[in-house]
Parts: C-alpha cells; sequence; structure tokens
C-alpha cells in the first residue's frame, strides 16, 4: 500500500511539472528597512509656527523686528520691508515672538488665536533640541520641523496627540552655543 501512495505521488509530481502548472507562491512582503527608518522619523518629528513678528534683543540693549526666515546655529535671519538681515547668536540676547501678529496655518489661512474660554489652559511646551533636530520646513508661512527622536517614546506620544488637533506656536527661542542647543517655548493652539 506504502508502494502504491509513493507511487501515486511521484506520477502527480511528474504530471505537474510536464504540463507546466504552476501552484501559487504565496510571498510576504516585508518593507525595506529604509522606509521603515522613514516612517519612524516622520512619526516622531512637529511642526512648530513662527508668529510673522519676532523681537530680537541684542546684548547691546538694542532691538531689532521682523519675519524670522532662518534659524541656523550660526544666525537667525529676520526680513523686514523686502530687506533681510543675518544675525549671529552671539550678539543675540533673547528672541521673542508676538502671538498677536498673524500665524499661518497654511498659504493664505491663518491661525485665529483666541483666549482659551471655556478650554482648559494648555501648557507651553518647553524644549531643549540639539541643533541638527530643526529642519526648515516652509519659511513663506513661518513653519519649522523639530525631529523628536531624541525624546523618550511616551513623551514624543504625549507631544504629538496635542499636536493632532492643535498647532504649536512659538513663545521663544534661545540658543545655547556651547551645547549647540536650542530652547523652545511654544503653546499649543487649537487648528481647526
Amino acid at each position: 500500500m506504502k508502494t502504491v501512495i509513493k507511487v501515486a505521488s511521484l506520477f502527480a509530481c511528474t504530471l505537474l511539472c510536464y504540463a507546466n502548472f504552476s501552484l501559487p507562491v504565496f510571498t510576504s512582503k516585508i518593507a525595506p528597512t529604509s522606509s521603515i527608518a522613514q516612517a519612524q522619523s516622520t512619526e516622531q518629528q512637529l511642526t512648530v509656527a513662527l508668529p510673522e513678528v519676532a523681537q530680537i534683543a541684542l546684548k547691546d540693549g538694542t532691538t531689532l523686528s521682523g519675519r524670522a526666515i532662518d534659524i541656523n546655529p550660526q544666525s537667525i535671519t529676520l526680513e523686514r520691508s523686502n530687506q533681510s538681515r543675518k544675525i549671529d547668536w552671539e550678539t543675540v540676547s533673547s528672541v521673542q515672538f508676538d502671538r498677536d501678529s498673524d500665524t499661518w496655518l497654511t498659504p493664505g489661512r491663518r491661525l485665529v488665536i483666541r483666549g482659551e474660554e471655556g478650554e482648559e489652559e494648555k501648557k507651553p511646551l518647553i524644549l531643549d533640541i540639539p541643533a541638527n533636530q530643526i529642519q526648515k520646513l516652509d519659511p513663506d508661512i513661518g513653519h519649522f520641523r523639530l525631529d523628536l527622536s531624541f525624546l523618550s517614546r511616551g513623551r514624543i506620544r504625549g507631544i504629538l496627540q496635542v499636536a493632532s488637533d492643535h498647532l504649536y506656536v512659538v513663545e521663544q527661542i534661545e540658543y545655547n552655543q556651547s551645547q549647540n542647543v536650542f530652547t523652545l517655548q511654544a503653546k499649543p493652539y487649537l487648528s481647526q
């Protein structure tokens, strides 16, 4: 009986091979490591908005104001009346953003900042961010992207949960040159 089964199975295999019959092949797609890393990094990024008017106090006692169009470890660049001016961080005492100036959600669509009446006041987010974790996103509307991968998963989750229906608006920025770290204070505002 065993011989009959072996012969039958051998005959069936031979028949399949000569008949060009193919069995379906099941494969599983495994995402390349780079796309997994890219998805994880996107999940760890936060977009913040800069109000249109930045007030910069310089160490010599003078102040400057304008729209911040670039922020990097060497300088902050302000634009005013179609003129731009690069200010080295070593000359800057503080950078404050005017909450009453326009803040943009998207081109042509302003964020309306109202008092948080009837809603529990949201605490400002204060982050010490390594300089290489800040990426220019869209200077025309004053948006920057922060890579939060240096924070704990729980902290990232909490920040992004608030950001799901709020836009973090930067209130002030400081830069510590010796540590190459930006300290950002941003407050979430309902963005819908």
